[in-house]
């Protein structure tokens, strides 16, 4: 078994105050790497890092994923928490190919995450009724990251929607959403860095979004 490399360990504050461990991967961790491939990311973003869709991590990637040798095969993963409490929340490896020339290198982060709640009300055989919430959070959580590009906050959507049914291939739709945001309207960029010579930006925000859409439906 190869040594582990401790000395590659770091300690980091991130720039929204939590404190993180950025350390080689063990062979013991194979069930944070589980709960962070099957709780942290979405399909999509499996599908993204492993050009394949992956449902639920098989017990035999875990063990390729966790049991490296350090060399041709090198992963790095972000810790957040001790103990039961310890969760994975972003990793990046590399795995040398048969060639020696080149590499797989990917890096996978945890994603936001929206929930929503919906519902349709059948009211006549013309017309229905449709109504629905959405929390949406934002991937921004520090407002040292926030620009006056993409003031970003968590949003809370409201929407409503009703159908007509003019004949049986015939359909019109009009829905509304009014986006509420909620949380940190902040923003705290310093001149460093790119920012150097367009100078610093402190300041709060106030933010509101809303949809009107309309569509004609033609089934055949």
């Amino acid at each position: 078994m190869p040594d582990y490399p401790s000395r590659l360990i770091r300690e980091r504050e991130l720039l929204d105050g939590r404190k993180v461990v950025i350390r080689p991967i063990r062979a013991d961790d194979d069930l944070l790497e589980q709960d962070f491939l099957r709780t942290g990311v979405s399909g999509e973003s499996r599908y993204m890092r492993f050009h394949k869709w992956v449902g639920a991590p098989s017990d035999k990637l875990i063990h390729f994923l966790t049991d490296i040798d350090y060399d041709r095969h090198m992963a790095f993963v972000c810790v957040h928490g001790e103990g039961d409490d310890a969760e994975v929340c972003g990793e990046a490896r590399y795995v040398v190919n048969p060639d020696d020339k080149s590499c797989e290198f990917g890096v996978v982060i945890a994603d936001a995450w929206r929930f929503g709640l919906g519902a349709r009300y059948h009211a006549t055989p013309q017309w229905d009724l449709r109504f629905g919430t959405m929390y949406d959070q934002s991937p921004i959580r520090s407002a040292d990251l926030r620009t006056p590009r993409l003031p970003d906050q968590d949003r809370v959507w409201a929407t409503v929607g009703t159908s007509y049914h003019l004949t049986k291939a015939f359909d019109i739709d009009l829905a509304y959403a009014h986006r509420f945001m909620v949380g940190s309207a902040k923003t705290n960029m310093d001149a460093t860095g790119e920012n150097t010579d367009l100078g610093g930006l402190k300041g709060s925000y106030d933010n509101m979004g809303d949809i009107v859409s309309a569509q004609i439906n033609y089934a055949w």
